[in-house]
């Protein structure tokens, strides 16, 4: 799951916005030979039911990846 939500920290009492990639879809990724992501731990607090889930990981993607092939027209 790619998400993009804004967190308060419980130190600082900050908002930040980070990617969030669950555990799953970085496995999903590196098992399709993806090798730039710069991760760290990241926990998700659901305070309406006081679960707190911790198989995020906030993500940094290093460079710049070519995702299409050049298509020439003509």
């Amino acid at each position: 799951m790619l998400s993009r939500p804004a967190q308060r920290s419980r130190d600082a009492g900050l908002i930040i916005d980070v990617p969030l990639f669950s555990q799953r879809l970085i496995e999903v990724l590196k098992g399709a030979g993806v090798r730039n992501l710069d991760l760290y731990d990241a926990e998700v607090i659901d305070r309406e039911r006081e679960k707190t889930y911790s198989h995020y990981k906030a993500v940094n993607i290093v460079g710049l990846v070519g995702l299409l092939p050049n298509f020439r027209t003509g």
